[in-house]
């Protein structure tokens, strides 16, 4: 999903807002649907798969960007 608005043809900073708005929604979509198959409401769900999802980009940018600073 993150990659979908590079194949368009518009200004960097455009693609770049518009890949992280499909995949912060497609994070919150995906844990809104565990909804379907549990007990949990539907915006909790979201909200936690948005949340972890963050947690993840935050800790692989981080752990890229100390390997990078190493190798350096």
């Amino acid at each position: 999903m993150p990659l979908l608005p590079y194949a368009a043809s518009a200004p960097d900073h455009v693609r770049f807002a518009v890949s992280t708005a499909v995949t912060l929604a497609t994070l919150f979509a995906v844990g809104a649907s565990r909804a379907a198959i549990t007990t949990i409401r539907w915006w909790s769900g979201g909200i936690e798969m948005l949340c972890l999802g963050f947690a993840v980009a935050v800790a692989a940018y981080g752990s890229g960007a100390i390997a990078a600073l190493a190798l350096g």
